[in-house]
């Protein structure tokens, strides 16, 4: 179970934390980048351009995704270059996913966070060289807002995205 629990929590951070850095320059008002690798992004996703050197940040939102490497996004408002260390960090709700933590929410857990936990685990064995193996997991999505309104939109989003990284990839 430990094992099924981690890679859960590897294939939730490479999907929904997604970092790449950018392999081209990207001047203003341009709607393309050019990454490694698109694979972790969606349609519709709400992303960030940061600079690592200056502190920067620009929000975008991919608008296609066109090739393997190339996104197509909102017009930036600013330029980006490769040498400033650009990166693109996918943002749920304009907000970056802070962790995925194994078990209960921890009191030092910071939001918009994910927890997963395991239920139950259920053996049985039909032939000598046969079991059934049944898994159950909790899989929790917590956010941190400015009122109840506000959580009630933001919540939907981040439990839809985890939703179909598990369909997508499972």
């Amino acid at each position: 179970m430990n094992e099924i629990m981690t890679a859960l929590r590897s294939l939730l951070l490479d999907h929904l934390a997604a970092v790449q850095v950018l392999t081209a320059n990207v001047s203003t008002g341009a709607t393309s980048i050019k990454v490694p690798n698109t694979s972790q992004f969606v349609l519709n996703d709400d992303a960030f351009i940061l600079s690592q050197t200056s502190g920067l940040a620009e929000y975008v939102k991919i608008t296609g995704i066109l090739d393997d490497k190339t996104f197509s996004i909102t017009p930036t408002v600013g330029a980006w270059t490769t040498a400033s260390g650009a990166v693109i960090q996918k943002a749920i709700n304009k907000q970056f996913l802070k962790g995925v933590y194994i078990g209960d929410l921890p009191a030092f857990a910071v939001f918009p966070c994910v927890t997963i936990d395991s239920s139950s685990e259920d053996n049985e064995w039909f032939t000598i060289r046969s079991t059934s193996h049944d898994y159950k997991l909790s899989i929790r999505a917590y956010v941190l807002a400015d009122s109840f309104e506000t959580t009630n939109l933001y919540l939907p989003k981040l439990t839809q995205q985890i939703r179909e990284v598990l369909i997508d990839n499972i």
